[in-house]
């Protein structure tokens, strides 16, 4: 295993070193129109402790095109795409196809299929989180990739240090009569974020100091005709991120409750009860060749209700960090335990470009 290891950190770390990160290109036309392109890479070597022994896989875990645009400043678009699984065969499907009418730094309104308003790691998104892999204790609902097809209206107040989103989507049940509703709101008590989006790390570009609270709630989403309950879900989150003389520690954390009114629990469908998980780093002062190194640990648990499984998970390594979110390595050592059985070991190293 350990000889699997160095040998993947070995190819992945000189492929990373010798492949610069770039910009996507841009094309204007018009007095205020453009049109840009973008593409993204997730792939890596994952060993795993199995029944049968250690096994390995070199993949591709993610490759994904992004085309955006605007007509003038307030009329934009958005398509991008992810390569993936459809139903056991691999498939390139639509990811995000959103509509945007950018009024002003208050009020914005984008209708499609994108990120509904949800937890910090959901907004972040694989590519500018703060570790490898998504948090298996964020468990809302989502038609893939943690998007949703809806409509959400958003915005920042008090010169940005409040951000307000709110929208209606389809949720767990296109017969439902009504949409689920999701809402959440981001004070920034530092350094002001940016748009409808947010990271997991800056890697010191900004001191942030930011607090989270997420409401998803969707009356008779649950269940069938006949047997229909209503779904809740909420979360608080929370980023602490500062430059200091000697590196940048990061501090994330998220609580989670899920849960379903009016239905028995075998028939709601989905995991009820509570998660959360704590995330630390510290971005290394400095550079140790290419890039800088960025130390982290991360503790998962989640909390079934009745019935239900409890499971932990415990990651810890570190990213090579060549170009911020565009070029990194990961090294992640992981242990997951779920209910009374042994716990499972594994490791991945990983590989993130993009342009």
């Amino acid at each position: 295993m350990l000889n699997k290891i160095i040998t993947g950190i070995v190819f992945i770390t000189f492929a990373a070193a010798s492949s610069p990160a770039h910009a996507g290109g841009s094309v204007t036309f018009g007095d205020s129109g453009s049109v840009s392109l973008g593409g993204a890479v997730r792939t890596g070597l994952t060993l795993q402790d199995g029944v049968d022994g250690m096994s390995s896989s070199l993949a591709l875990q993610s490759a994904r095109l992004y085309i955006g645009g605007k007509l003038n400043d307030t009329i934009k678009w958005e398509f991008n795409t992810e390569y993936g699984d459809c139903d056991g065969t691999a498939c390139i499907y639509v990811m995000d196809a959103i509509a945007k009418f950018e009024f002003s730094d208050e009020f914005n309104i984008w209708a499609g299929r994108f990120l509904p308003p949800s937890d910090r790691s959901n907004l972040s998104g694989p590519y500018y989180g703060n570790i490898w892999s998504f948090p298996s204790v964020q468990r809302y609902p989502n038609v893939s990739t943690g998007r949703d097809d809806g409509i959400a209206v958003w915005g920042k107040l008090l010169d940005g240090m409040l951000k307000y989103q709110v929208g209606a989507f389809s949720g767990l049940s296109t017969s439902a009569d009504i949409p689920l509703f999701a809402t959440r709101l981001t004070l920034n008590l530092w350094d002001v974020e940016g748009g409808y989006y947010n990271n997991g790390t800056y890697y010191g570009a900004q001191d942030t100091l930011a607090l989270g609270a997420v409401l998803m709630y969707q009356p008779d989403g649950l269940g069938a005709d006949g047997a229909r309950g209503d779904y809740m879900g909420w979360n608080v989150d929370f980023l602490y991120e500062q430059k200091l003389a000697f590196g940048v520690p990061t501090l994330e954390a998220a609580l989670y409750s899920y849960g379903a009114n009016g239905i028995a629990p075998e028939a709601a469908g989905f995991d009820q009860g509570m998660g959360f998980f704590v995330l630390a780093s510290f971005l290394l002062d400095g550079t140790q060749g290419p890039g800088t190194l960025q130390p982290k640990v991360r503790y998962m648990q989640f909390m079934a209700d009745e019935g239900g499984v409890d499971t932990t998970q415990i990651d810890a390594g570190f990213d090579y960090v060549i170009e911020g979110h565009n070029a990194r390595v990961s090294v992640v050592y992981q242990n997951t335990k779920a209910g009374e059985a042994d716990g499972a070991h594994g490791a991945l190293v990983g590989l993130q470009l993009q342009i």
